[in-house]
């Protein structure tokens, strides 16, 4: 049997859609070894930004100090946060001081360009502008659940329409450590 892999008939079977899952109607997909369920959806976003931002934020969940103030309670989905990065990103854009934190962050809005007229809650270039950002840092970097942190922090208070100049500050300080670090191992 070595170097064998037994097939079996019950994979095919229709009424055992990928063995042990069973998916629904309602785009849920019923793990049933151990009864969860999984919410399943089509997404234009590339799988390895997903992850990674996922893995970001299990990480901000962890940590006590980080979870708290980043609100990520409150923005419990995937596309909630990718809208608060963009967030972050455009207010480092228009009120950052660091010049260098501003070049970065005008690469990730020219790359995708607001709408004047969309509301900045529902324009869809603040998705797209999150999404590159957590596409542009460096993976697996221990500044990382901090960066992210400090993005749902800026992105939530810019939502409810405060702008906490501190924060955006903090971000931009944080996010320069992580970009000189990428600039000496590039450089190295």
């Amino acid at each position: 049997m070595i170097g064998q892999v037994p097939a079996t008939n019950r994979l095919l079977n229709s009424n055992n859609a990928f063995a042990n899952n069973q998916i629904n109607h309602d785009e849920t997909l019923k793990y049933t070894i151990n009864g969860r369920t999984i919410k399943v959806k089509n997404t234009t976003i590339d799988f390895r930004v997903i992850a990674h931002e996922c893995s970001l934020s299990h990480a901000v969940r962890k940590n006590e100090n980080l979870k708290d103030s980043s609100h990520i309670v409150e923005q419990p989905s995937c596309v909630e946060q990718f809208k608060s990065s963009g967030m972050a990103v455009t207010a480092v854009f228009k009120w950052g001081m660091d010049p260098i934190a501003k070049i970065h962050s005008s690469k990730i809005c020219e790359a995708a360009p607001r709408t004047p007229s969309v509301d900045l809650k529902s324009d869809p270039a603040i998705l797209q502008r999150g999404i590159l950002f957590i596409n542009s840092l460096i993976p697996e970097h221990h500044l990382n659940p901090t960066i992210h942190h400090h993005c749902l922090n800026v992105g939530r208070n810019m939502k409810q329409g405060n702008l906490n100049m501190t924060a955006i500050k903090n971000l931009e300080s944080i996010w320069m450590l992580s970009m000189n670090k990428k600039q000496e191992e590039d450089a190295g």
